[in-house]
């Protein structure tokens, strides 16, 4: 692990890239080593993962009211979008995808009597300054109707996403800490139109403040310190699934279960 080890310490902190990335939380906290490395790794674009920045941007442009007076069919059907290099065709399946969280976060704004903000930028440096990100969209409820944040996540893909969710959690507490209180409830919402089988599209998981600032002192603040420790503890596991170093890293290539992974 030494050219890995000096790999590290050379890392300076990321202006794009968030070290404790709340997507990537089920990773780092197993292996601390990891977090630096991944963040400043330059990431070969997929194809499913572009094609969700698409249909995100599909969403965006309706929830931020960026096109009116017409709909999203004649403002991106059939239209061809290049993302990092990679041709992504808009068709109704990725529009209706799109629309159902749309209306879902339409509904739920009315219901609340909410403010909404979509891709709010949030970050956490009470707790760590690494810890930072984006979230899809927050709902901050009239307070008349309840004292409540709901946080949600827009998944495009179709493998099921295990709740409660700990990137939602660490969303919902960056939440909390900007605009809630010590009553405040925090609702974490994944909206998954095309999941497979005949799971629920939309699954959500409520927690109050204190709650989540336990959990964030407790675990959260704890595994962003061990991300920073000198020398970083490398551990592999299931988790190694999507780092971008496991090809390079002596950890991995003695897991077991690496030809699955």
């Amino acid at each position: 692990m030494g050219l890995a080890i000096q790999k590290i310490k050379e890392i300076e902190m990321p202006e794009t890239h968030a070290i404790c990335s709340p997507s990537s939380y089920d990773r780092w906290h197993k292996c601390p080593a990891s977090a630096k490395i991944n963040a400043t790794a330059i990431q070969e674009p997929s194809y499913p993962a572009t094609e969700g920045t698409v249909i995100h941007e599909v969403a965006e442009t309706d929830l931020k009211e960026l096109i009116k007076g017409v709909s999203l069919e004649d403002y991106w059907l059939d239209r061809t979008v290049n993302k990092y290099g990679i041709d992504v065709v808009v068709t109704q399946d990725l529009i209706d995808c799109a629309k159902f969280y749309v209306a879902y976060c339409n509904d739920r704004t009315k219901e609340l009597q909410a403010t909404r903000l979509i891709e709010e930028q949030l970050e956490l440096t009470e707790l760590h300054e690494a810890i930072w990100g984006t979230a899809d969209c927050l709902l901050i409820a009239d307070k008349k109707i309840d004292n409540l944040i709901e946080v949600i996540d827009f998944k495009s893909g179709s493998w099921p996403v295990t709740m409660p969710s700990n990137q939602l959690k660490i969303y919902g507490l960056m939440a909390l800490s900007r605009y809630g209180d010590e009553d405040t409830k925090v609702l974490m919402t994944i909206v998954q139109p095309r999941i497979r089988g005949n799971k629920s599209k939309i699954n959500s998981y409520q927690m109050n403040a204190e709650e989540l600032v336990d959990w964030g002192y407790q675990d959260l603040k704890k595994a962003a310190e061990l991300c920073f420790e000198d020398p970083p503890v490398f551990k592999a596991g299931d988790w190694c699934r999507f780092c971008s170093f496991k090809n390079d890293c002596d950890k991995f290539q003695q897991l077991e279960l690496r030809s699955k992974l």
